[in-house]
């Protein structure tokens, strides 16, 4: 939350592709091997490349904003603790099914 770029997970954040002839794509890297890039574009379409088409890659950013710019302390704080509730309930398996609007059997 407060610096989002610190660690990206694979298949999030956004790269600049810069093909041979010059062609430029924004997306996600969904697969990134010594043979072959595969990109979904903003657009939300997806497109593969030998790795020999591709020029340049930027490393992947988040698009989240950074909360500590955003927030006032205390309100980070509180939005950190509500957060951690939230993992612990899911790792406990409470709350995990209505997390996701399921409805859980009694």
């Amino acid at each position: 939350l407060v610096n989002p770029n610190a660690e990206i997970a694979v298949g999030y954040g956004l790269s600049l592709v810069t093909l041979q002839d010059g062609t430029l794509i924004a997306g996600r890297i969904t697969v990134d091997t010594p043979e072959k890039l595969t990109i979904i574009a903003l657009d939300g379409k997806e497109s593969s490349y030998a790795r020999s088409q591709v020029k340049t890659l930027t490393p992947p950013v988040s698009a989240m904003p950074p909360m500590a710019l955003s927030l006032p302390p205390a309100n980070l704080r509180d939005l950190i603790s509500y957060l951690a509730t939230r993992k612990s309930l899911k790792q406990s398996g409470k709350g995990a099914a209505d997390a996701h609007g399921e409805k859980v059997a009694k």
